[in-house]
């Protein structure tokens, strides 16, 4: 059963808002060879990652609605999504028992190209028009790269959201 401390959620609650914020007003003015980085996603990922595939697939639903309403896609199709992947990363990390320091970049690279994958999956069933194999590809790669490389800076605020006591533990 997942226990809900509430100062944990007043953070994780505080730095969702803050990412969306950024990604909202920030991050879609940026486009790196027309993709733009995905740290909504980066974070559902670090959820999953740092608190295990319940608060993952809880945090994606959470994220996922709250994006829902600024952008012009159905309504709980990026809630689906993200919470997959949360519950998918919080299953993978807890196969490991020791974390090397290369696994989070590498989980959130391949978090996210599957996320890009599923993203256009399943929004092809809700009628959303579709990107081309090669575009998926290169949204997966260059964001998924993008990811990877701010990944040990959201993996710490993401140990800061759950628990003080994780910001020094060497995972």
């Amino acid at each position: 059963m997942l226990e809900l401390n509430p100062q944990h959620v007043a953070r994780a609650g505080l730095l969702t808002l803050l990412v969306v914020y950024v990604q909202v007003s920030v991050v879609s003015q940026i486009a790196l060879f027309q993709v733009r980085p995905e740290l909504l996603l980066l974070l559902v990922l670090a959820i999953g990652i740092e608190g295990g595939s319940e608060r993952g697939a809880l945090a994606g639903f959470a994220c996922g609605l709250i994006f829902d309403l600024f952008v012009q896609s159905p309504f709980g199709l990026t809630a689906l999504v993200l919470c997959l992947l949360g519950f998918l990363a919080g299953t993978l990390q807890g196969r490991f028992l020791s974390s090397p320091w290369w696994l989070n970049p590498a989980l959130a690279f391949a978090g996210t190209a599957v996320g890009a994958q599923l993203w256009v999956i399943v929004g092809s069933m809700f009628g959303q028009p579709g990107l081309t194999q090669s575009e998926v590809v290169k949204v997966a790669i260059i964001a998924g790269l993008i990811n990877a490389a701010l990944s040990p800076l959201v993996v710490r605020a993401v140990r800061w959201a759950l628990d003080p006591q994780l910001q020094g533990d060497a995972r």
